[in-house]
């Protein structure tokens, strides 16, 4: 009998180096070229695994970051397969249409913190829009260190929920 050779392995992490961010920006300059857009693609970063790159285009750029950021996801996630899979490791890498996540991100760290401020005034809990794991983490990494509120994910799924809550129902939520 013969082992199948089917199973998936974990892939190795691989620390980025500034060849491979080139390689992973050339990569996705040839993507957003073979969809006709003009636009120019930079490595804004790298640490670790993780490469940052960013597109700046014209007014098509907005097809790019797709419906709720829907395509530069995507884009995400083909740009994290091509560079594991020609790495033989796991390297991650974010994109960034037109400063489109950095907008994101802001409007996040805004919402949680009005929902901090409501929380904590009037000792409630506020129920935030459902969020993917990536927005939910932003939230709680701003709100660790707010005074009188805390926040969970409730839900199922991948698209969950954030819950800004005022402290004094932490317990009860602790014994739940």
């Amino acid at each position: 009998m013969t082992e199948s050779t089917d199973v998936k392995t974990t892939r190795e992490v691989i620390e980025v180096t500034e060849a491979i961010a080139e390689s992973a920006k050339l990569s996705l300059k040839e993507i957003v070229t073979s969809m006709d857009f003009l636009a120019e693609v930079n490595v804004a970063g790298f640490e670790k695994n993780t490469i940052y790159l960013t597109i700046e285009g014209d007014s098509d750029a907005g097809l790019l970051i797709g419906k709720a950021g829907g395509t530069m996801k995507a884009l995400q996630q083909i740009m994290t397969s091509i560079m594991s899979k020609k790495h033989e490791g796991r390297i991650y890498v974010k994109v960034d249409v037109n400063g489109y996540w950095k907008k994101r991100e802001d409007e996040i760290i805004a919402s949680a913190l009005d929902a901090a401020k409501v929380a904590g005034e009037e000792e409630i809990s506020v129920m935030l829009e459902p969020m993917n794991a990536e927005e939910r983490r932003i939230i709680h990494l701003s709100l660790e260190d707010q005074p009188n509120v805390f926040s969970y994910s409730e839900g199922v799924g991948a698209i969950k929920q954030v819950v800004v809550a005022h402290t004094k129902f932490q317990e009860e939520r602790d014994d739940n």
